[in-house]
């Protein structure tokens, strides 16, 4: 945890006493989540496959996702589900801190990963990150940044904001409402390995539009890094 974020929760706590953000249960100052919750990402390492993601038992690499390894923190489910939820209604940013030092760390161990050039978070319409105040994606990608020393690019890939929102949708519908993710023509990205960041892996179509953008601009790698992954049933 950098000291200037230190002093920043202390000072935040005399007003408001930190919270675990998947119970709510009240945590000291310097932490993210309580004990209990944080056990949340103590899975055996086989859990997800490192192809697409996904639970191992509901592997979809056989549907050819565009980006080419994943990693993943966390099932979502109790108590992540919370987490997350709690990022989508700008509650906190402790979930992203504490699923970008857990991808942080799995980066660490991986040699292969930590030599990745670039960490680009899944993009937010403008719109929406003004109404929320911050990207998750993003404070995620940070958090992990500042672990691994990857460098950070919030910018090349943008939300035109023209799409519904993906959790609205049916797996068809959402791989069809991709079009809204763009990246600038003048993008040089040749030979580039990326680890491309977002929240939730649910269907792929998100992570495989952004991976085929930055493609397209010539990286030659990009692996998949999401803080929860959902399970099948929540899929569909």
């Amino acid at each position: 945890m950098k000291k200037r974020r230190k002093i920043q929760l202390f000072l935040l706590d005399l007003l408001y006493p930190n919270q675990c953000p998947c119970c709510h249960r009240k945590i000291p100052w310097n932490r993210y989540l309580c004990d209990m919750c944080q056990t949340l990402f103590q899975l055996p390492p086989d859990t997800f496959c490192p192809g697409c993601g996904k639970p191992v038992e509901s592997c979809f690499c056989e549907r050819g996702p565009a980006y080419d390894h994943a990693i993943a923190a966390a099932l979502y489910q109790e108590p992540a589900r919370s987490g997350i939820l709690s990022l989508k209604r700008a509650e906190s940013k402790n979930f992203a801190y504490a699923c970008g030092e857990v991808l942080g760390r799995m980066v660490i161990a991986d040699p292969e990963l930590l030599a990745y050039d670039l960490i680009v978070p899944v993009p937010m319409a403008k719109r929406k990150k003004k109404k929320r105040f911050f990207n998750p994606a993003e404070e995620i990608a940070r958090e992990m940044s500042s672990a691994t020393g990857i460098p950070l690019r919030a910018d090349l890939l943008e939300d035109t904001g023209t799409g519904a929102a993906q959790h609205t949708l049916s797996a068809k519908e959402r791989a069809a409402n991709t079009g809204h993710f763009q990246i600038p023509q003048t993008a040089d990205l040749t030979g580039y390995r990326i680890l491309l960041c977002d929240d939730v892996l649910t269907t792929g179509s998100t992570m495989n539009r952004c991976a085929e953008l930055l493609k397209s601009r010539g990286a030659a790698v990009v692996t998949a890094a999401a803080a929860t992954t959902t399970p099948a049933q929540e899929d569909s």
